[in-house]
Parts: structure tokens; sequence; C-alpha cells
């Protein structure tokens, strides 16, 4: 899956401090996962880009990012009939949200 591979990429690239190298490929994550419906990539991807931006200093596209992300954990929680599994649901992906060290 090229959206998943892209993202995976990006974050260690981000990790290892390559801001551009991974902004280039969590964007091109984020276009690959909507062509392919993929919302799961999708908000991770948009959680990603969100980090890269905000220690790029671009602050308002972040924040930007990370509410869609957001937006698309909701959608996804929303579509679980299960209380239970939700509610694990939302917890793991809140883990994935970190705040913006700026």
């Amino acid at each position: 899956m090229a959206a998943e591979a892209a993202l995976l990429t990006g974050r260690a690239k981000l990790a290892s401090g390559d801001l551009g190298g991974s902004e280039v490929l969590i964007r091109r994550a984020l276009e690959d996962a909507g062509r392919a419906e993929l919302p799961r990539v999708a908000w991770e991807a948009h959680a990603a880009l969100g980090e890269v931006l905000t220690e790029n200093g671009s602050a308002e596209e972040a924040r930007k990012h990370r509410a869609e992300a957001e937006a698309l954990v909701r959608s996804l929680a929303h579509s679980l009939e299960e209380e239970e599994l939700r509610k694990r649901f939302l917890a793991a992906a809140g883990r994935r949200f970190r705040a913006p060290r700026r």
C-alpha cells in the first residue's frame, strides 16, 4: 500500500529531523489515502503533517491538519456500533496526537 509506506517513511524522516523530506512524503501519503479512500491512513497523515508543519513554523496550516485528523477520527468512531470499541479506538487515536512543541 503506497499511502501507508509513504506515511511510515515520512514519520521516520520526521523522527530523524528531516522535516522537508518528511513533509513531501506525508503529503504524498495524504494524496494517496484520499484517492484510495483510506480514512485511517488519511487521519494519521493529517496528524503527522500537523506535527511537521508545527516544527516548520506553519502553525495555522498545522492547526487545520490537526482539525481534519480529529474530524476523521470522530467520523470513524461514530461508525463503530459497540461503545467499548469506540472508547478504545478514541483512546488509541488520541495517543497519536502530540502536543505542539512550540
